[in-house]
């Protein structure tokens, strides 16, 4: 019995240990599935690594021959989430934009017209530039950067990808930062650089499709920057418009140039870059080289103002011209009147006790019958802009109106058109007296 009794436990220690052993067999081969599974997946992300340094070197390849333009040295890419890329987006607007400046940028655009009281301006601009960017090339890193998991199709993230990457050619080669980064009081003239260097971009982007057209790629675009932008959809014509200048009429402009004189003709351009957007809707006029906007100085009206101070001088321009006639009429009808711009200057005052404005525009017309033109389509804008204005002079050359709250005063004299917004008419007197003193200079 007792014999029975040790095997029976004999069995029991070797069928344990076998138990034992077979557990550590499984705990082993499990640890190793694990390292395997591991090791597959690094090899995955190196394999994708691998795929997609091919493809970015194939695009960078192509983009280069496209151009006409080496790479001097391999651009540098950043892969960050879309979070992060908002974070740097805010960051990039609050140097460009200080908040001082967006909150003069918004009164100015309120006064003229092209803005509701209370927009804010800030946050608008920060969601649709949020909502439309796919990857961005920083002038300041000299660096791509691209959102991973943008989920769009892999023909459009090509695309976005030769766009950022002919940016990154034009910095090596043409220093593009003097052109997007300016300092210059003159928003017209910024606009104008970056149609230049955005309608490049553009035209490329354009030939590298020409060359991979698909259209599961074109329903990616439309899809992309169209259907899906609800923030841009929502957004005000002047932010809208002044958004996609750039890319429509830059392209605009680039091709035009480029059939002229091929790519030297474009390269020119960024030597000697077009000064207006009067050139980039009309290139035949920046080849011509011989209408250069009229630089318009104003006289002093610190004293005649006090206690408004300047608020901000700056530059309209014919396109944003032309989105205040559209804005107001709700048709592209009046283009034509914008067409004979010849430059033009505006002043806002502000009276920092009581945030009353004072804007002050004068614009030079290439004729006479071009500033005439204005002159009454800005009288008809006047009506809708304030419906309750009631005229109280109307003469050939002279337009003055009062409504509860503004007098608004219209002059034309040769091919100078003066519009002075004002709370009060005795500042109006003031400010059309201190301009008869120059007029001839920069009316006629």
């Amino acid at each position: 019995m007792k014999k029975i009794l040790f095997v029976i436990f004999l069995l029991f220690i070797l069928l344990s240990l076998k138990t034992i052993s077979l557990n550590h067999q499984k705990a082993f081969l499990k640890d190793r599935l694990h390292d395997v599974e591991n090791e597959n997946k690094s090899l995955r992300s190196k394999l994708q690594d691998l795929e997609e340094n091919f493809l970015q070197l194939q695009i960078e390849g192509k983009v280069s021959r496209l151009r006409e333009l080496p790479f001097i040295k391999e651009p540098v890419y950043r892969e960050v989430d879309r979070k992060t890329l908002h974070e740097k987006l805010v960051e990039e607007i609050q140097d460009e934009y200080p908040k001082q400046d967006i909150e003069t940028t918004q009164k100015v655009l309120v006064k003229f017209g092209f803005l509701e009281p209370n927009y804010n301006l800030k946050d608008k601009v920060i969601n649709i530039y949020g909502e439309q960017i796919g990857a961005f090339y920083d002038v300041d890193e000299k660096a791509l950067f691209k959102i991973k998991g943008l989920g769009i199709g892999q023909g459009l993230q090509n695309a976005i990808l030769a766009h950022e990457l002919t940016h990154a050619l034009q910095d090596q080669h043409f220093r593009i930062k003097n052109l997007v980064d300016s300092n210059l009081r003159n928003d017209d003239q910024k606009l104008a650089h970056l149609s230049l260097v955005e309608g490049d971009a553009s035209f490329v982007t354009q030939l590298y499709y020409l060359h991979s057209m698909k259209l599961s790629v074109l329903w990616d675009i439309l899809s992309y920057f169209f259907v899906d932008q609800k923030e841009f959809k929502n957004a005000p014509l002047v932010l809208q418009q002044n958004m996609i200048f750039p890319y429509l009429k830059g392209i605009e402009f680039v091709s035009y140039i480029y059939h002229k004189s091929g790519w030297s003709g474009i390269n020119r351009c960024f030597q000697k870059p077009p000064s207006s957007t009067e050139e980039i809707l009309h290139p035949d006029k920046y080849l011509a080289d011989n209408d250069a906007p009229q630089m318009i100085v104003f006289p002093s009206l610190k004293e005649v103002l006090s206690p408004y101070v300047l608020l901000e001088e700056n530059v309209i321009g014919e396109f944003n011209i032309r989105l205040l006639f559209e804005k107001f009429f709700k048709s592209k009808a009046f283009e034509a009147t914008a067409e004979g711009w010849g430059g033009d200057t505006y002043q806002v005052w502000e009276d920092k006790t009581s945030s009353s404005l004072i804007l002050i525009w004068l614009t030079h017309w290439d004729t006479p019958q071009d500033a005439n033109q204005f002159f009454n389509g800005y009288s008809q804008l006047v009506l809708k802009k304030f419906p309750d204005a009631s005229q109280e002079v109307k003469i050939k050359d002279k337009n003055l109106w009062k409504t509860p709250q503004e007098w608004i005063l219209i002059l034309k004299n040769g091919k100078g058109v003066l519009v002075i917004e004002a709370n009060e008419k005795p500042s109006i007197e003031k400010m059309s007296n201190s301009f008869e003193e120059f007029k001839d200079k920069n009316y006629n």
